[in-house]
């Protein structure tokens, strides 16, 4: 299943991450069915390496949908909400011309009855079978986001309480819009809010910070209590 990064804990609420990728081969080959990869928390933020990818210091270091579509599940001790997403490093901001040059993302919701790896090792984007898509097999596309420069964010709105979240590089399976392309993807993921799933809903934003831990801090809008 790859390395899988730790975390903290706030509200009684963990969280880890880990990672897939569609990638199926060396060079430009690529796939649609998810295989696992590894996360690493580099510098500004997570990235996914596939079995096919080298985590040297050269890289490469993002979550990115150039050869396939790279992904990282985020698990949830308990039912939570995002309302945020933020990025370190993007592709829009440290562009390459026949390289990365963009960073659209999306965000998508569990709502079945699988646990862990299981729901996302071995689902397809599309084809071949329809009941093996992440799409049709629990998962809910929330949005998608384009074009997010470094260190900034994307505000998410969803009623879904969910303990697994996937913020995966963004591929058409997951819906289309303006400003949305594939291929030239390239993101770091640095941070997510969320709400916890209670009576009355306490917001809590949840930062993945540092070089070997993910970190968790209570947001500024702890004291403001949401219906």
């Amino acid at each position: 299943m790859g390395n899988v990064l730790g975390c903290g804990t706030i509200g009684g609420v963990t969280m880890d991450a880990t990672a897939f990728s569609t990638s199926n081969g060396a060079g430009s080959t690529t796939g649609t069915t998810f295989a696992a990869a590894a996360v690493y928390n580099w510098s500004s933020g997570l990235g996914a390496v596939n079995a096919y990818e080298s985590a040297s210091a050269t890289g490469p270091h993002a979550t990115d949908n150039r050869y396939g579509t790279d992904a990282i599940l985020l698990h949830f001790s308990s039912p939570v909400s995002l309302t945020d997403v933020g990025i370190g490093w993007s592709g829009t901001s440290n562009q390459v011309s026949g390289n990365f040059q963009d960073s659209d993302f999306s965000v998508l919701a569990y709502q079945g009855a699988g646990t862990g790896a299981a729901t996302v090792l071995g689902k397809t984007l599309d084809g071949v079978a329809a009941t093996s898509t992440l799409l049709s097999s629990g998962w809910a596309a929330v949005g998608n986001y384009a074009s997010l420069p470094d260190n900034s964010n994307a505000t998410v709105v969803s009623s879904i309480y969910s303990s697994y979240w996937l913020i995966s590089a963004y591929n058409t399976a997951f819906g289309t819009g303006g400003g949305l392309g594939v291929g030239n993807d390239y993101f770091k993921l640095a941070s997510v809010s969320a709400t916890k799933q209670t009576q009355v809903p306490e917001p809590t934003s949840i930062a993945l910070l540092g070089l070997g831990l993910i970190g968790m801090m209570a947001s500024r809008r702890r004291s403001q209590k949401t219906v």
